[in-house]
């Protein structure tokens, strides 16, 4: 009698030959909005669960479009990953600057 294979995502896990190559741990907070992966888009980092490189959004926001465009022409990123990937941005810029 032979045994059905089951297959391991029905599961919710990676078959044996199929590594996880994400860089931003599923803990940590940043990966509801950001994926940085080496396997796709060459390790660019993107909104999580897309292929579109985060570096459009500010390229957008360079060129005076408005956040709105930005989402209508990248419909798989959430208005919610946005806004958090502009916040991580600024928290960075003024981390460590203090008023003096």
């Amino acid at each position: 009698m032979s045994q059905a294979t089951v297959n391991p995502h029905l599961l919710g896990r990676r078959p044996d030959d199929e590594r996880d190559t994400e860089c931003v741990p599923p803990t940590d907070p940043r990966a509801s909005a950001v994926s940085i992966d080496p396997e796709r888009r060459s390790g660019v980092p993107c909104f999580a669960g897309t292929r579109v490189p985060i570096h459009d959004l500010f390229d957008y926001l360079a060129e005076g479009e408005p956040l709105e465009s930005f989402l209508e022409s990248f419909p798989s990123v959430s208005r919610e990953q946005a806004r958090k990937v502009l916040l991580l941005a600024e928290d960075r810029l003024f981390d460590g600057l203090s008023a003096k």
